[in-house]
Parts: C-alpha cells; structure tokens; sequence
C-alpha cells in the first residue's frame, strides 16, 4: 500500500479486499479493548474511559463515522456491540493496525464544547471483558425470540430484534390529533369492548417492553436530547419480570422510563380496572398544588385552603414531604423541576395511585400540615368522598380598569369558536386603552388558535409578517421526508414549500432562516424539514387593528405548552413586557400508542419546538423580562400585587 495514500483511499480499499477475500462470521478478533463500556448517540460511539464518558470523533486519527461505516459493513447484524468488541480488527481493516494502545480524540460528555486528545490508552483483556460484560444483556435481548401472536401484528418486532435491522411499520397508532376528547372516546370503547389484562406474562411483559423501545427509537422526538440510558432502564425491567407482574405495576415502570426524559407530555394513560377498580369511586376531599418550593393543599374544590393556619403540605401517614413524595417524584425527571413539581401534585392527588403507591387502601390517611412559617404544625385525619368535588378555581375576568388599562384573563388555550370571539370583542372594546395587561397565569396550555387570533392586533403593519416558532416533525419509517403541507398541521407550522404562505410571508421565513440556529441540532435524517408558524398583520380586516400601547403580559411556573409558545411569540416585541417568573417548559406534539399484551396507552411527542430565538421549548422555559415572583397572598387570591405592578408599569410610560 502506497504510503502517501490518503486515509480515505486505504480505508475503502481495505474494506473491498476484505468483504472479497474473508469470511466473517468464522472470523477470529483480538479480545483486548480501550474502553470499558459503550453507548450510541445519534449514531456516533460515546465510550467511557476510567469512569469518564467521551464523545469519539477519532480513533488512531481515523473519522469515527469511517469507521462505523466499515463496522456495519462488515458485521451488519451486530454492529453496535462489535464497534467495540472488535474494535482493534476494524482499525485493521483501516490500515491502522494496532499492537498496545489506542490514541482518541474527541469530548467529554460533561463538556461536549471543549475538544480533548486523551494520552494513549493501552489495550487490554480486563477491559475487553468489561466491555462484555456491559453489553451481555442487549446482546441477550437481541438474540431473544418471540411469540407468533405479536410477529403477526407487528412484524417488526421479530425483525428488528433478530436481524437489528429497520424496517417500514409504525407500530400501533391511535388517530389522536389535537382533538382529547375524539382520543378520550376511542379509550372509553376500547375499555369498554375489551377486558383489560389484569396480570402479565413474562414473555408478555418482554414484547411489549420490545415494542416501546422501538417506538422510542422511531416517533419519539426528544430522544436524545437528553442523556439518558433509556435501553439500561428498559433491562431493569426486563430483568425484574420474574413470573410476570400486575399490569398495574408494569405501568408505572413504564411511566418511570418515560418520565426520565423529562418531558411532560409523554407519560401513561393508567386504567381504573387496573387499580381493581370495580367499586364505587371514591375521591380526596383535599387538593395539592405546587408552589414555588413547597406545596399548598386547598379543600377539594380549590376555593379555600384544607388549613389557613398551616396552609403547606408536611407530609403524611408518618412520613416527612421528601419521603411521601418519593415514589411518584420518580414518575416525572429528567432535570426539569418545575414539571417535576407540578407532576407529583397531580399525581398525589389521585386516589387510585396513592393507593397502589403507598399501600393505603383500607388504611387512614393523615396529612401533617404546616405553617408559612414552618414553625408549628397540625395533622389531619382524612375521610373520603363519595362525589368528586368540583375542582374549578376561581376565575379573573376580564375588565377594563380604572385609569382606562385592559384587563384581559387567559385561563386556558381554549378552541371554542364562542370564546375566541368573545376574547376578539374584548380587544375591540380595549382600542383606546392607555395599556393592556394580558394574564396568563395557571394557564397549563392547550391550543395554539388563540395565539393565532390575538397575535395579529400586536404586530405592526410596517413590519410585516413576523415568524413565530418553529419545529421539525420526527419522521418514521413509514414517513415521507418531504411532503407539501407538511406533517404539523394541528400546531399552525407548516414548511416553506407549502401551498399556505403568501409572497411576503415566504420571504419573512427566508430572511428568518438565514440568521436561525437550533440550540440542539437535530439527528440527522430523522426529522423533517423545518416548519414555521408565521403571522401576518390583518390590517384590512374590519376586526382587526393595531395597538400600539404598552402590552403588560403576567406569567408564572404553571404556564405550560401552548402558553409558552404565546409567552415566546410575544417576547422581544416592540412595546410588550413579560412580567412574572420562568415557565415551566415544553412543548411537544404528542401522538397516542398501545402496548399490544398490556394495551398500555402512551402519548408521546412526536416534533421538536424551538422559539424565534433558536432555544428549545422543553426543559427551558421561558423567562420574564421582570423577575416578579407571586406572594402567598396572591397565589391565594388574597391580594394581587403582580397585576398592581403591571398598572404602575402602564402608567409610568
């Protein structure tokens, strides 16, 4: 081999004499290796090295990506283990042999921003077998068989399990769109018709768990984005079947998985009849929400505090908060914790799940109960209801206020035609306001029309239509890469090549293309191209106008979903205050899928969602432009002293 020849040349040269002259699959391999254990990301090698996780871009200054091509070429049905069990005879195969070290370059996962060039490491069988032994339980569940039932079903399974190798099936989706209550149907009848499985099989609980990890590899957007060993987690599952498990159980590891990635729209959909629920219903008389760093606990109906002496959550049955809280705080991660927070409330005030969680059934309930102050405390002995009490806040209305100032509340991202009016009427009757205050507090979201609807009286005719958010659709196998209107209809996000735009508006997202750079890139050749929600001003509708007064929007930890997106396609502008706290963060398209022996039912995300401004919906928020965090008093509604700040903003202008 000529040795002024590139590296690109000798790898591809090597590979075509060895793909003509060996016969793989007898082949012999040095058992010695560099690293210990191996992992993959976005389809590169992250590998630890004496308890630091390292993201490859070279080995022996060869590309890693060249190198995984050989890989898969060569043992193609078990390239992600061989990469690094056979790692010394592709380098081989490169041109690179290798007799006692490994050279690496590449950065640490901690601080994938700094590059770094490890000393050489030397290679040896301790390490080799460690390896192996990290990858002896995939390699297990790889070689792992299944039951014609499923095969039949999802012949998918079979395929990706034996041969590691994609094929085109989708698993089995619910037609869910935007529209809960089309989705909330098609479970009732599906309950309805079919006796839920109250107990698992091991080979059961094994196929299923098969089929979600490959809707996780398939639909699921977020994968990735955060560093979490989801096929580890799925394992401790596998390994823990045993002779099986209620489906009950099964379902809240899966929801733990899930949760791990820290996105709140993915979680289970959990069955009463699971619970063994064919008793009368019966319900708390309590309500637990969080706030800030603790919890608030309100009567059933949410008017009036359970205790206005001790109005914060100590723990119960014995137990401080940190350790009552523990086993449902671990069914929502991932880092964010404000979603975490506000998970665990909703989660602790189901019956049927404190129940399962801690054992409660047929035993007393008692809630230990604090002051503001921490310093003294009360317990609370709990008796159930028979009737669900009605759980409806208190509401804001909407008014024009004293000093000529709109006050518009927002409580919820609603999609009735009679409240997207009445919302219009409202802007119509705020024309010659000094100032608008818009609130948008507690508002966990919904549908993003309202933004749709309102946005227009706020931008400014001169400066034409303004991009709003963008996203990108996870394509599965079944998925054409590019199709005309896009795939992201139900979210007003549609790709520059649609039929929708009009000139002005395909220019805008030109120009705004030009200067928008993801704070996360995306995998490639996993997601679609990139669609835009664009507004334009309404100038000659007869509803429409714009108002150019100071716009004063209130905002706190509950905001969620489309709230947020409202919150980030409002920052920046002319004229317009965020006033509050941080959001909670996210923002997610979620599609609904079932387990096949379960008949586990997960919404999952299926688009990635980015503000104007390049930063990613989920885990993030979106911050205020003043920092105004909501007293006891107010989130109480006792008093209102954000709303009082906004007045002062307005009038000091």
């Amino acid at each position: 081999m000529l040795p002024d020849a590139s590296i690109s040349v000798r790898i591809m040269m090597s590979v075509c004499l060895l793909l003509m002259t060996w016969p793989v699959s007898g082949e012999e391999h040095y058992k010695r290796a560099a690293f210990t254990n191996l992992t993959w990301q976005e389809g590169m090698p992250v590998v630890e090295i004496e308890g630091q996780w390292y993201r490859v871009s070279a080995i022996n200054e060869i590309p890693v990506d060249s190198l995984v091509r050989i890989c898969k070429k060569v043992y193609p049905l078990s390239w992600p283990e061989d990469f690094g069990l056979k790692l010394t005879k592709l380098l081989k195969i490169a041109g690179v042999p290798v007799i006692d070290e490994i050279r690496f370059s590449g950065s640490l996962l901690s601080d994938p921003g700094k590059a770094v060039q490890l000393d050489p490491v030397p290679l040896t069988t301790q390490n080799w077998q460690a390896l192996q032994l990290s990858l002896a339980v995939y390699n297990k569940r790889v070689r792992r068989d299944h039951t014609d039932a499923v095969a039949e079903k999802h012949h998918f399974i079979r395929e990706r399990i034996l041969s590691r190798r994609e094929v085109d099936s989708i698993g089995l989706e619910l037609t869910w769109e935007s529209d809960w209550d089309k989705y909330e149907y098609y479970r009732k009848e599906t309950v309805r018709k079919n006796k839920l499985p109250l107990w698992l099989e091991p080979r059961e609980i094994q196929e299923d768990l098969d089929q979600l990890e490959w809707i996780l590899e398939h639909h699921y957007s977020y994968l990735g984005y955060h560093i979490f060993d989801y096929r580890t987690a799925l394992d401790v599952i596998r390994s823990g079947a045993g002779e099986g498990m209620s489906a009950m159980d099964f379902s809240l590891q899966v929801q733990r998985v899930l949760g791990m990635f820290g996105d709140g729209h993915t979680r289970v959909r959990f069955h009463k009849r699971w619970y063994g629920y064919d008793k009368k219903e019966q319900y708390w008389p309590f309500y637990i929400t969080a706030y800030k760093d603790r919890f608030l606990v309100y009567e059933g109906e949410r008017k009036h505090l359970l205790d206005p002496e001790h109005p914060f959550l100590k723990g119960g049955n014995g137990q401080e908060t940190e350790e009552f809280m523990r086993i449902p705080m671990g069914l929502q991660s991932g880092g964010n914790i404000a979603l975490t927070r506000r998970k665990w409330a909703s989660w602790t005030n189901k019956l049927e799940f404190l129940e399962q969680a801690f054992a409660l059934s047929g035993k007393e309930l008692i809630l230990e109960l604090e002051s503001a102050d921490g310093k003294s405390s009360v317990s609370r002995s709990i008796t159930l209801l028979d009737d669900e009490p009605d759980s409806d806040r208190e509401k804001r209305p909407s008014e024009l206020m004293t000093g000529n100032i709109g006050y518009l509340r927002i409580d919820k991202m609603r999609t009735r035609s009679s409240y997207l009016e009445a919302l219009t009427d409202w802007m119509l009757a705020f024309k010659d306001t000094r100032g608008l205050i818009i609130d948008l507090r507690d508002n966990a979201g919904g549908s993003r029309i309202i933004l749709h609807r309102l946005f227009p009286f706020f931008v400014d005719p001169e400066d034409g239509p303004r991009v709003i958010s963008v996203a990108a659709y996870r394509l599965d196998p079944a998925t054409a890469p590019i199709a005309k209107n896009g795939y992201l209809k139900d979210r007003e996000l549609f790709p520059l090549s649609s039929s929708i735009w009009i000139a002005e508006e395909k220019d805008a997202i030109r120009q705004f293309a030009k200067t928008f750079v993801p704070e996360w890139k995306l995998p490639k050749d996993k997601f679609s191209e990139w669609h835009y929600s664009v507004i334009s001003p309404k100038a000659s509708h007869p509803k429409y106008y714009y108002y150019d007064k100071p716009v004063i929007l209130l905002m706190d930890q509950q905001c969620y979903s489309a709230t947020e997106v409202f919150l980030a396609a409002f920052k920046g502008m002319k004229n317009v205050t965020l006033l509050g706290e941080t959001t909670t963060g996210g923002s997610g398209r979620a599609k609904v899928f079932e387990l096949f022996h379960s008949r586990i039912q997960m919404r999952m995300c299926t688009m990635a969602s980015f503000r104007p401004d390049g930063k990613i919906f989920e885990g993030k928020g979106v911050t205020p432009d003043i920092h105004f965090p909501d007293s006891l008093n107010d989130h109480l509604g006792i008093t209102d002293d954000m709303k009082a700040r906004a007045v002062q903003l307005i009038l000091s202008r």
